[in-house]
């Protein structure tokens, strides 16, 4: 089971692994990871997944992370932050308008 208290005292932030369609395009491996990740998935804070992943890779060069999310809940009110496995590696990733941002440990 993963321990958001575990993985946060590791210090480590997750990298940016890709969007779910172009990721999920790749191989049929990725297909099947990506609907393992959705199976195992639990919800998390914004607050959390900010402090787990390195957001630079997903943020325009102007925005902020509070810009981040505040923009895609207007665009989608069930916009949410999860955290889940990838591979047998935790990942963490943020859903809007069905597209998943992942990023992997």
């Amino acid at each position: 089971m993963i321990r958001l208290k575990d993985i946060l005292n590791e210090g480590k932030k997750y990298k940016f692994l890709g969007m779910c369609d172009k990721v999920r395009s790749l191989s049929d491996d990725n297909e099947n990871y990506w609907h393992k990740m959705i199976a195992n998935r639990k919800k998390i804070s914004n607050k959390q997944f900010t402090q787990l992943v390195d957001t630079n890779a997903i943020l325009d060069e102007d925005e902020n992370i509070n810009d981040f999310y505040n923009d895609n809940k207007r665009q989608d009110s069930s916009s949410a932050s999860y955290k889940s496995i990838w591979n047998n590696t935790p990942c963490a990733y943020y859903q809007t308008a069905g597209f998943e941002y992942i990023f992997v440990k």
